[in-house]
C-alpha cells in the first residue's frame, strides 16, 4: 500500500478545540474503516 507522507507543516498550533477530521477523495482507508473521527485539544 502506498503511504501518503507529509504534505506540509505548521510552525505552531492553530486549533485548540474539538474538531471532526473527514477524509477527502485522496484519503487512504481500507474497507470498513472509519473515514471521519473527532479530536480535541491543541493541534
Amino acid at each position: 500500500m502506498e503511504k501518503t507522507g507529509i504534505q506540509d507543516h505548521v510552525a505552531d498550533y492553530i486549533f485548540n478545540e474539538k474538531l471532526v477530521f473527514v477524509g477527502e477523495g485522496g484519503a487512504k482507508w481500507g474497507a470498513g474503516e472509519n473515514t471521519a473521527y473527532t479530536i480535541s485539544g491543541k493541534c
